[in-house]
């Protein structure tokens, strides 16, 4: 099976906007940054509460998510190269569930306040970066948070960036 559509690559870094500023120059790709946000989370099952911030590539996608690195963070750590790679799910539990039965631990699980499970999970590999499962609401809020691959949008064939559609 499956496991669904690679919908960005994370990387952790310290300075966000310096980052997105670097990567822009050097790739053509443009980024939207957005404002600190809490994020609320059990890791290896405990509860933390975050603040982050990421932004976002405004390519059709794969997108390169930037975050934030979160200072003692075990898991928001920056490190070179890739941090995660994020795929976007049609149902988070099964596809969580999955990733465990092929022997990747859950390792991080968003929360929603009042403590049930949010719309995205962290699983650990041993070859290299986790893997984040997305669920469809999470991608929708993100394309309409950072006005990537919203579905208004297309990819202009020469640039891969978004550009209204237009109407005739």
């Amino acid at each position: 099976m499956d496991i669904g559509r690679l919908h960005h690559v994370g990387m952790v870094v310290d300075d966000i906007d310096a980052a997105a500023q670097q990567l822009s120059a050097a790739l053509g790709v443009d980024f939207t940054v957005g404002d600190e946000s809490s994020y609320r989370c059990r890791i290896h099952g405990e509860v933390h509460l975050t603040t982050q911030r990421l932004g976002l590539s405004s390519t059709i996608g794969p997108h390169i998510e930037l975050l934030r690195s979160v200072p003692g963070s075990e898991v928001w750590s920056p490190a070179p190269g890739i941090h995660h790679l994020g795929y976007e799910v049609d149902d988070l539990p099964s596809a969580s569930a999955l990733l465990t039965e092929r022997g990747l631990p859950l390792w991080v699980q968003g929360l929603h306040e009042d403590g049930s499970a949010a719309g995205t999970a962290y699983h650990r590999t041993p070859a290299g970066p986790t893997i984040e499962l997305l669920d469809r609401a999470t991608v929708h809020r993100l394309a309409s948070r950072f006005r990537c691959c919203a579905v208004h949008l297309a990819a202009d064939p020469d640039t891969n960036r978004p550009t209204p559609t237009r109407s005739t």
